[in-house]
């Protein structure tokens, strides 16, 4: 029990994910990731999440750019308040606030293979957006995903010792996630991974839809 404590505290004081705008970086793999969230919003600029429980979606596009350097299945990331280096570390080139959902869907469109089929993540329990953001754009990057990727991001607190609140945030977003998946299936087959607790998001939303005749969410899914 005291290792299990002093490793929850360690867990608790190491660095997180954050989001470094480095506009016009280009020395690596640039992915565009599209997000979806019902988080509340840190800042005004409708790309910057807090782990708290909102009552709307918002909709963004974050341009990511993957390092030269980088090895499958790693984030690299700088060292806790390092200046941040395109050429060796996960930051964004771009950032891109949709006002509605339909400008969203239309964003979606126009990327490549975008009328057709859609990759969606949904991260799981003791994850931040940028952690979400940075994994996707990773997996994009490592299986060369050739359709557009959207993150579903849910308010996780992102703290290993929040695991009841991340529980009650899964329920809180349930209408979130079958309303992003709703209208994404209209046009298009939809590609569902999820991992940890989002699998639990998902499975729920999935078995609960709300009236007859709504679209099937996806044609394939993965935990």
């Amino acid at each position: 029990m005291l290792l299990f404590v002093a490793m929850l505290a360690l867990a608790a004081c190491a660095p997180r994910g954050v989001l470094h705008l480095v506009r016009g970086a280009d020395e690596g793999d640039v992915r565009q990731i599209f997000v979806a969230s019902n988080r509340v919003l840190k800042h005004d600029n409708g790309v910057q999440f807090s782990g708290r429980r909102g009552t709307r979606l918002y909709f963004s596009r974050l341009d990511v750019s993957v390092p030269p350097v980088h090895r499958d299945g790693r984030i690299e990331r700088p060292a806790p308040e390092a200046a941040p280096d395109p050429a060796r570390h996960f930051v964004l080139s771009g950032a891109y606030a949709f006002p509605t959902l339909a400008d969203f869907l239309a964003g979606v469109a126009k990327a490549p293979g975008g009328a057709e089929e859609v990759f969606v993540y949904v991260h799981g329990y003791n994850t931040n957006n940028a952690e979400a953001t940075y994994r996707l754009a990773q997996m994009a990057h490592d299986f060369d995903a050739e359709v557009p990727v959207v993150s579903f991001s849910w308010p996780s607190g992102g703290d290993p010792r929040g695991y009841v609140y991340d529980r009650d945030s899964v329920i809180h977003s349930r209408d979130a996630l079958e309303e992003l998946l709703v209208a994404l299936t209209r046009h298009r087959k939809v590609y569902l991974v999820a991992h940890s607790m989002g699998s639990q998001l998902v499975m729920e939303t999935r078995g609960r839809s709300r009236s007859p005749g709504t679209p099937p969410f996806c044609t394939r899914s993965a935990a």
